[in-house]
């Protein structure tokens, strides 16, 4: 059974932007044994309460990647079955990414699968999943998202990011205009940067990675961003830190001759002129 939900926003420091999804080549992204195991917590891990032997309760799944709310086709199945020990858990998550440069709002849908129900007895349970062990423990504890028992940090869910509504373009510098000088002379090399417009809790988000590229067609430029980081929020939810850091993607460099141009990004045109005295985010 496929469950999502869309975390509140707060959580990423974002402001919800209206877009629209665009036509184009699908591409279908597929994880195998690629989430975090639950028993007796409901879909975002958290318990109703201790747990005793003879409970009979729910086995689930949440899904490592989070995706944008421009996905398509998106499909989970988590299955249950006996083997040595305990239990095998099986599980997949499938989804077709929104098409380039398609602008769409930052909102993280979770994805999560019922695997079915198990009755606890009085020792540990232990389930298989993928290569790694998991231990469960009644009674007295609550219901829990366990992590595999050799595993010394919590695992990060993949927050996709696509092309994000809320990011600016800038030339030469992150800076906006009139604050500080940013010149741009024809014929002169000038970096192209993506203010990714993303504010993300240091405690809480790591290894933000991104690949963002541009194309030149005369006077018409087209820049592009994908890229993802990690997200702990679902475990630390209420702990993290409110700090917010500025994420630049960079977009490669930039030699033009004098003259008007037009950047294209995620649906909006951004006009300037060369030269420029006055330069940075547009």
């Amino acid at each position: 059974m496929l469950t999502s939900r869309i975390l509140p926003l707060s959580l990423f420091g974002l402001s919800l932007l209206a877009s629209s999804c665009g036509p184009g080549d699908p591409v279908v992204e597929t994880f195998d044994d690629e989430a975090t195991i639950c028993v007796g917590t409901d879909t975002l891990g958290q318990s109703d309460g201790p747990l005793e032997p003879g409970d009979t309760v729910v086995v689930s799944a949440i899904f490592d990647q989070c995706i944008s709310a421009c996905a398509r086709n998106v499909e989970t199945s988590c299955d249950l079955e006996t083997a040595a020990g305990g239990l095998r858990v099986s599980t997949s998550a499938s989804f077709e990414h929104p098409p380039p440069g398609t602008s769409c709002t930052l909102e993280c849908v979770v994805l999560s699968a019922d695997c079915g129900e198990v009755t606890l007895d009085d020792g540990e349970l232990l389930i298989h999943h993928g290569d790694d062990d998991y231990h469960y423990f009644a009674p007295g504890e609550g219901g829990r998202c366990a992590l595999p028992e050799d595993a010394e940090e919590p695992r990060a869910r993949q927050v996709l990011v696509d092309n994000p509504a809320a990011a600016r373009p800038c030339l030469g510098e992150v800076r906006l205009p009139g604050f500080g000088e940013v010149e741009i002379l024809p014929g002169e090399p000038f970096d192209l940067l993506l203010d990714l417009g993303l504010c993300l809790s240091s405690s809480c988000s790591e290894e933000l990675q991104t690949q963002c590229t541009h194309t030149v067609d005369s006077d018409e430029i087209h820049v592009t961003v994908s890229g993802s980081y990690g997200d702990l929020t679902y475990l630390e939810e209420g702990s993290c830190t409110d700090d917010c850091g500025i994420h630049i993607a960079d977009c490669g460099e930039l030699t033009l001759p004098e003259g008007q141009y037009t950047l294209h990004y995620a649906g909006n045109t951004y006009p300037f002129e060369l030269p420029d005295d006055d330069a940075g985010c547009l």
